[in-house]
């Protein structure tokens, strides 16, 4: 894993190499670290439907922008 800090060593932000996904964030602001670790569901058409939404009637959908 790589390790990404910031902020005087407070934050703490673990990423996978092959991925760049974070896999780990500690955040050390006072009395006791805050620990949060993050899972990542395989990009299987199956995962990949839960992304899906309905744009509601009062909005209108739009193109992402060209890159």
């Amino acid at each position: 894993m790589l390790k990404l800090t910031g902020n005087r060593g407070l934050v703490a932000l673990w990423v996978d190499p092959k991925t760049y996904l974070p896999v780990r964030a500690v955040f050390d602001l006072g009395q006791r670290p805050v620990q949060t670790d993050f899972r990542w569901l395989p990009p299987t058409s199956a995962s990949l439907a839960h992304l899906s939404l309905q744009v509601p009637p009062a909005f209108r959908q739009v193109p992402p922008p060209e890159q």
